[in-house]
């Protein structure tokens, strides 16, 4: 069983989540470490992304690796998010039905840290299963410990059984390594115009491209203000953010994307 939240056509309309779909979405994240979020965007939306994707990183269409790429896996690569047409709207980086949720879980003072986008070619192998980030405590207190950082994914393509999906192992964001022996992995199909949202402390692992077609993941990781993410980003910003693009935004916008002041100032 998934555990998946699928927004009423009143919601959607009104751009504003139901308080029960808000603290439904969050027990989901707090139980099983992950939720699927339907009827988010529409999928010609996301069709414009994926071939905006494709075309600022012309190599991948090709099979080959795109300039300032980092490897992650066989045929797997992933690149930091430039903020600019089409990707420069708070339609994704501030989505309303989403946005709630994500501060029901990590609190009001949440803050952008990484965007990118990790791209499988088609033949890429399965991931090695892994956690975006290690838990900042013992098991003991990690089991008491509400998340730190949440990974917001959205598939540019279907996730299904021939592109390929995230297989999620529910619940290991409170246990230690161990734990992944004793667990059994979904593999969720994933439409289009739907998203998820994922413990940073949660097992997981992309499974293979058996299809013709690159598969892109873009994703947000929104987190507390005070973390900072050493594994991953220790050597600068992993986003793109132009001084126009930044002073253009809403002030609530800019606050959720403040930290690239830090990375100019050389705070970060």
């Amino acid at each position: 069983m998934l555990a998946t939240i699928t927004f009423t056509p009143e919601e959607r309309q009104s751009d504003a989540p139901h308080l029960d779909t808000v603290r439904a979405a969050a027990a989901a994240m707090r139980t099983f470490g992950y939720v699927l979020l339907h009827g988010v965007f529409e999928a010609d939306f996301i069709d414009a992304l994926c071939h905006a994707h494709l075309v600022r990183h012309d190599g991948l269409a090709s099979g080959g690796r795109p300039a300032g790429a980092g490897e992650v896996g066989n045929k797997r690569y992933m690149t930091a998010l430039e903020f600019s047409p089409p990707f420069n709207t708070p339609r994704i980086y501030a989505n309303p039905l989403i946005l709630p949720v994500l501060e029901s879980v990590l609190g009001p003072d949440l803050i952008v840290g990484a965007a990118g986008v990790v791209t499988s070619l088609p033949g890429a192998k399965d991931q090695h299963c892994h956690r975006d980030g290690s838990p900042l405590f013992n098991e003991a207190v990690n089991r008491i410990s509400p998340p730190h950082a949440v990974d917001f994914f959205v598939p540019l393509v279907e996730f299904n059984e021939t592109t390929g999906t995230t297989r999620l192992f529910p619940r290991t964001h409170y246990g230690n390594d161990a734990v992944l022996k004793e667990t059994a992995g979904v593999e969720p199909v994933i439409p289009r115009g739907s998203c998820m949202l994922m413990d940073y402390r949660l097992f997981h692992q992309g499974l293979e491209n058996r299809s013709e077609r690159a598969r892109p993941l873009l994703f947000f990781v929104f987190h507390k203000p005070w973390f900072k993410d050493y594994q991953n980003h220790r050597r600068g910003p992993f986003f793109r953010l132009s001084d126009s693009e930044f002073a253009g935004m809403r002030p609530e916008h800019r606050r959720l994307l403040a930290w690239i002041e830090h990375y100019r100032t050389g705070l970060y």
